[in-house]
């Protein structure tokens, strides 16, 4: 029996040895040790799960829920329900697949959030152990009927209690979205580099549009209708709001950044709150200031037709794309397991559904059809001017410019990423000011297209279209099921829900930019 014991020890599952893990786009960049998209460097195995919770209803409640009224106006009260509903299980769902796989890539026992000595699974339970750990000498022991003196008893069940933290040889290596797609599917891991950095660049010109909306009508409550044109103006706040963030978007390390989280959530929450309290209250008129008697506008439970339907579907993928910030989770939760991970996708994705539920409905309550012209999708500037409405504006406007750093430095470096690959450029320590020029050249390029694109689009809604059918359909639905397809070859449930959502994927991308253009 030792002899069967050593021999099942010797068996390889073929794949993934030896990938290495990407660490924030420079593959060796010291200056870029970091998991993709990572909040922090909080140690693996300290977090707990309502801190994960927080983190990944964060990543949710950002400005796409500003668009989810103007969706609303193009699919109906109906279908805009459901296919709410529908993207927010399918987010949930390929968070779940995201999670497995990186258990299953850093060799992650899904029950105990324990590594197991490698970096492939052979089955849903069962890992490879490789002849010499101390946890192959415990399971060779053990599976030979003998006593243990590798671990106790007590050892035994401290392991397998997920309240209990991990000892420090017990810890996983941390997993990155490139890690992941690497070990799957190698030959397509570039596409990782590609949607994150479409997907970023694409959020931070977002970011400065939000400010031309908000700023604007902000002053012009402060000032008055009378004030100074120069203050009033959309590409003045523009241009002022990326004055401020230059220096910012060049910074290296992002830790200073890391209070904004907080502000953000209390940011959203009041304008949620605002909204809600606008839609239920009769004493307050959301169509206070508005320039024609069209407000509000009108409201249809089934959209007359399709095409308006199909142009908005990106927006809701947009709004729960949150899927680069799972390996966060799954890096730092205090226990990497399948329930507890589980628990924290369920309640963030949940907690963000109802309240994207209640701002669409609400927004769509109160200007119905108002909000379905290009230039007129974002829900704020519609709200009457007093102090409230003033304050969520101002609020809005430092959230998202405190937010722009947040999308320079993963698309900066997953662009630089790409071509280091392309051209076979060195990224090690040893090209020194090669290396800083080509930072400093790619920044330079992200701040001015950024800026650019801003001042000449005023729909916000376009371009969180645009972002959400190429970045973030990748990141949501392309490469979780690819992935999770690809590391789990047995046939069950899973898989096959894999294929669907990377199928739903497929369809959805050229579907939407079609009709966004037609």
């Amino acid at each position: 029996m030792l002899k069967a014991g050593r021999r099942m020890l010797k068996r390889r599952s073929p794949g993934m040895a030896g990938k290495n893990e990407y660490v924030g786009g420079f593959r060796g960049d010291s200056e870029a040790q970091t998991p993709l998209l990572s909040a922090g460097k909080a140690a693996i195995g300290g977090a707990s799960i309502l801190s994960c919770v927080a983190t990944l209803a964060n990543t949710i409640l950002g400005t796409g829920i500003l668009e989810l009224s103007h969706a609303f106006s193009a699919t109906g009260l109906v279908v805009g329900v459901v296919l709410l509903c529908f993207f927010a299980c399918c987010a949930a769902f390929t968070l779940h697949l995201l999670a497995e796989s990186a258990r299953t890539v850093t060799g992650v026992d899904p029950n105990t959030g324990a590594r197991l000595d490698s970096s492939f699974s052979l089955d849903h339970t069962a890992a490879f152990v490789p002849p010499g750990s101390t946890r192959s000498q415990d399971l060779l022991y053990r599976s030979s009927g003998a006593s243990s003196p590798v671990y106790s008893d007590q050892d035994r069940l401290t392991l397998a209690d997920p309240s209990q933290p991990l000892p420090d040889e017990l810890k996983p290596q941390k997993s990155s979205f490139y890690l992941v797609a690497d070990a799957a599917v190698p030959r397509f891991s570039f596409l990782v580099d590609t949607a994150v950095a479409v997907k970023c660049f694409g959020v931070a010109v977002s970011y400065l549009i939000v400010v031309g909306d908000m700023m604007p009508d902000a002053m012009k409550f402060i000032l008055g209708d009378d004030g100074p044109p120069f203050w009033l103006s959309r590409q003045t706040w523009i241009v002022a709001g990326w004055l401020l963030v230059v220096p910012m978007a060049f910074a290296k390390t992002l830790d200073a950044l890391k209070f904004t989280s907080s502000f953000a959530v209390a940011v959203v929450m009041g304008v949620v709150a605002m909204t809600i309290l606008y839609a239920v209250d009769p004493d307050l008129d959301g169509c206070d200031d508005a320039d024609d008697d069209g407000c509000p506008g009108e409201t249809v439970v089934i959209p007359d037709s399709p095409k308006d339907t199909f142009a908005v579907l990106t927006l809701f993928v947009f709004c729960f794309t949150c899927h680069q910030n799972i390996f966060t989770i799954c890096n730092e939760i205090k226990r990497n397991t399948r329930k507890n991970v589980n628990r924290v996708i369920f309640i963030a994705v949940s907690m963000c559904f109802s309240l994207c539920l209640l701002v669409a409905i609400a927004g769509y309550s109160m200007y119905g059809d108002v909000l379905l012209p290009e230039g007129k999708d974002n829900i704020l500037p519609h709200m009457p001017s007093n102090e409230a409405t003033t304050a969520a504006r101002i609020g809005l406007t430092l959230m998202v410019l405190f937010s722009y750093p947040l999308q320079a430095h993963p698309s900066r470096n997953s662009a630089l990423s790409l071509v280091n690959s392309c051209f076979g450029i060195e990224t090690d320590a040893a090209a020194g000011p090669q290396v800083d020029l080509r930072f400093i050249a790619f920044t330079v390029v992200f701040l001015i297209a950024s800026l650019a694109i801003a001042l000449v689009t005023e729909s916000l809604g376009m371009v969180m279209g645009i972002v959400g059918a190429v970045g973030s359909t990748t990141v949501s639905f392309l490469l979780p099921g690819a992935v999770y397809f690809r590391l789990h070859p047995w046939p069950h449930w899973k898989r096959y829900g894999a294929a669907f959502v990377f199928c739903i994927g497929c369809i959805i991308m050229p579907l939407a930019l079609v009709f966004i253009f037609l």
